[in-house]
């Protein structure tokens, strides 16, 4: 800038008399800012939400440990307006109000929140978690967690592996039933019915010899009886006096 001396003559011109040139005013000194708090969320691939305050990071900036949503950081910077600083050195810090360890199953993953729920209880997931496996829904995960500020930030997931299972199949077996066979009794003539077991022998019924009478007498002879039907022979007389017959010893046929 310039500060000018001025004359003006009865035409209207105007004489410079006195030129002084000012130096421009020294630069603002850049505002030198630190904060500490927790990393609420990942805006970008260059700037995080720490404490309320956007903080921008650039390759020049020095990050001791690894920047994860639930971590806890110390950040030195330079304002660059009322609401983002602009990181030189990050440390990160993990501080734990209690930990734990459980078992149970991958019900949900949200991608955009990092948040999983495992066995009914909602964990965050950071850059930091170490996976060892491969997550899915419906799989059976071991996890390790750290409580910040109440948020439960898991540090280790272990997927386990699926137990095979195995499908019997029932096998039909034929199983062979025996019949018995009935016994006849003496006088019946029941054809032999086979069957699978040992055979049992039939009974035939013997027929029953008929008297020979002796003298004179005409008689007729009786015929002889088929097995399963035993009649009485009967004898049949002619006009002659019937003899006294005398009953002759029984033969075996």
């Amino acid at each position: 800038t310039a500060r000018v001396q001025v004359e003006r003559y009865p035409d209207g011109t105007l004489v410079a008399l006195v030129i002084v040139v000012e130096a421009p005013p020294a630069p603002k000194a850049p505002e030198r800012v630190t904060l500490s708090g927790k990393i609420q969320a990942r805006l970008g691939d260059n700037l995080w939400m720490i404490q309320n305050i956007r903080v921008r990071v650039d390759d020049r900036t020095a990050i001791k440990g690894t920047l994860a949503v639930g971590f806890f950081a110390d950040v030195e910077g330079i304002r660059e307006g009322p609401d983002q600083v602009y990181a030189e050195r990050i440390t990160v810090r993990q501080v734990c109000e209690a930990t734990a360890s459980f078992e149970g199953v991958i019900e949900s993953i949200d991608a955009a929140t990092r948040t999983w729920v495992i066995g009914g209880t909602s964990v965050l997931v950071n850059a930091a978690t170490q996976i060892t496996g491969d997550p899915a829904v419906g799989a059976v995960a071991q996890v390790d967690v750290c409580q910040i500020e109440g948020t439960l930030v898991a540090t280790r997931i272990f997927i386990v592996s699926p137990t095979p299972t195995f499908t019997l199949t029932p096998t039909l077996t034929a199983t062979a039933t025996l019949t018995p066979t009935p016994v006849p009794t003496s006088g019946s003539n029941l054809p032999p019915t086979p069957t699978s077991g040992t055979p049992v022998p039939t009974l035939e019924s013997l027929p029953t010899p008929t008297p020979i009478p002796t003298g004179e007498t005409n008689l007729v002879p009786t015929p002889t009886p088929t097995p399963g039907s035993l009649p009485i022979p009967t004898a049949t007389e002619s006009s002659a006096p019937a003899p006294t017959t005398e009953a002759l010893p029984t033969r075996v046929p």
